[in-house]
């Protein structure tokens, strides 16, 4: 699509009724201020309006005039300068009914609204003038803001065909915000990401949508990041780095992982990779009826990970937890539900042991410390974690083929994944060493957790992601996509009639692009490369 000349006014006419109603809010804005030559021009001018555009924004009704919202990136100076030569009211009037009616009953709400709204700046409506506002089926969410869209040019369906799809997610799984520098592309990241996440925003405040877009970053519900000549298939999709030293996040049972010598070089994700895992496992029903307000939460280690795996399926396939601290010592007689008698118990094993022993303190927070109806964390490594349960029962002590790991508590498992998620989902903060403990109530995000309290979603009910691409242009796509290139369509994502599946280079892991996770990319049309970019996505 060839770039169009802002000297043409027909080229700056509004392309989507999103665009409209951001410019009504615009001229609402400058309205606002108590003084100023925007305040001034606009009340000047509103004796020649015939036709006003209304939409409502907490309660209240906000009005604009027709040539003012019907071109895109409008302003005061602007309009004052065009709205009586250059600037036709016959066109904006064509283009702006698309999606604008004149309601049944004006006399009700609007026209007293109108009339007030013209009185505080001592004006009075002209004769005969008429009040717009959207049509019932209007969706604004599927429309670009401050940047014209691209879709796919194979795509057969013109767009005024599309079926409209109510919702969040509804907007195309792919889309590229284009235009020359200054425009606002990157910049209206922000009000797309909020719309295809939570639906309409068209009635927030750009405060509201700030703070929203932040709400979804914390989340990692979106991304943001900005490609540039250096970046590579190893930062977006996934790439070989030494693993790095730290705490011994998954020493979590009485034996300590063998270490061996030697340089090793592991997978590590990209952010594509990252939020794509992100996407499909996150849970995207909740359980209204589920309350964490009176229950514990614990973390608790089932073995260590990648060295005692077996603990951990074995836990999952017959919905129980074990425990490896605490020796072969039956637990289950009444005088252990306090911690002297466990203290003076285990002494017979270990005279020298005080209070604070690993051993006194797993027993006592397994056996006594964690009620029915509390919840579990399991972790992973990597600072993830692998499942959710709740207990169900109170402990018992099972002695087991193997000889360790004899006691148990029963469990219901909401959620488990064998790879994990981010601790940073559910928890702010990190999963220490220690076996068993509770996790202190202020850090935990209840809303995020009791996600993980739901069945495993589908990929129908899933939570709708964002990847943002900021100046897509600047990398070499080719060589940053690499086969990926293929899974970005619609039709050949996971789930999808024609889906298509790659094993990746270095993990060797099958993967697909989930149907819930969109790719938004900003691109500058004054950027040389836009050829090159065009011919990798074609």
């Amino acid at each position: 699509m060839p770039d169009e000349p802002l000297g043409n006014p027909d080229n700056r006419l509004v392309d989507n009724p999103a665009q409209a109603v951001e410019n009504i809010r615009r001229y609402q804005t400058e309205l606002d201020k108590d003084s100023g030559s925007a305040r001034n021009l606009h009340v000047r001018l509103m004796k020649q309006t015939s036709h006003w555009y209304a939409v409502k924004s907490d309660g209240r009704w906000l009005f604009a005039p027709s040539k003012f919202i019907g071109y895109r990136d409008d302003n005061a100076e602007d309009y004052s300068q065009n709205a009586r030569k250059r600037w036709s009211g016959t066109k904006t009037e064509k283009r702006l009914r698309r999606w604008f009616e004149e309601p049944k009953d004006v006399e009700a709400e609007l026209r007293p609204a109108l009339l007030s709204f013209l009185e505080e700046h001592k004006r009075s409506p002209r004769k005969g003038a008429r009040i717009h506002v959207l049509k019932e089926d209007t969706s604004v969410n599927d429309a670009p803001v401050d940047g014209e869209e691209r879709r796919d040019r194979n795509s057969e369906e013109p767009e005024r065909q599309r079926e409209p799809r109510p919702g969040p997610g509804a907007s195309p799984l792919n889309t590229i915000l284009y235009g020359p520098p200054g425009t606002g592309k990157t910049y209206a990241t922000a009000r797309r990401c909020v719309d295809i996440c939570d639906g309409k925003a068209d009635h927030r405040s750009e405060e509201d949508i700030r703070r929203r877009y932040r709400e979804l970053v914390d989340e990692d519900r979106v991304e943001f990041i900005t490609f540039h000549q250096s970046y590579g298939y190893e930062e977006f999709v996934e790439g070989l780095r030494p693993p790095v030293a730290g705490p011994m996040e998954e020493y979590v049972g009485p034996v300590k992982e063998e270490t061996s010598a030697g340089f090793r070089l592991d997978p590590v994700d990209g952010v594509l990779k990252r939020i794509s895992d992100h996407a499909r496992k996150t849970p995207g029903r909740t359980d209204a009826s589920f309350d964490l307000s009176e229950r514990q939460v614990f973390k608790m280690g089932l073995g260590i990970p990648r060295i005692e795996n077996h603990i951990f399926d074995e836990c999952i396939t017959n919905n129980y937890v074990l425990l490896g601290w605490g020796g072969e010592i039956d637990w289950s007689d009444r005088r252990y539900g306090k911690i002297d008698n466990i203290l003076a118990r285990w002494q017979k094993e270990d005279p020298e042991a005080k209070t604070q022993n690993i051993n006194i303190q797993s027993v006592m927070s397994f056996r006594n410390r964690m009620k029915k109806g509390d919840i579990i964390i399991v972790p992973a490594s990597g600072g993830r974690f692998r499942a959710v349960g709740e207990v169900t029962d109170d402990y018992e002590f099972c002695k087991r083929d193997e000889g360790d790991y004899p006691h148990r508590r029963s469990v219901h498992w909401h959620w488990y994944d064998e790879k994990g998620m981010p601790v940073s989902d559910i928890y702010d903060g990190v999963l220490t060493p220690k076996t068993i403990y509770r996790l202190r109530q202020e850090r935990i995000k209840t809303e995020h957790l009791i996600r993980y309290t739901s069945p495993v979603a589908d990929s129908s009910h899933r939570l709708p992601h964002v990847l943002v691409i900021d100046e897509i242009n600047r990398a070499n796509v080719s060589k940053v996509l690499g086969e990926l290139v293929t899974l970005l369509e619609e039709d050949k994502r996971e789930g999808g009639p024609n889906e298509v599946a790659v094993k990746l280079p270095y993990s060797r892991e099958r993967f697909t692009l989930p149907v819930n996770l969109h790719v938004l990319g900003t691109m500058n049309t004054a950027d040389r490369s836009i050829a090159l970019l065009d011919t990798a996505l074609r």
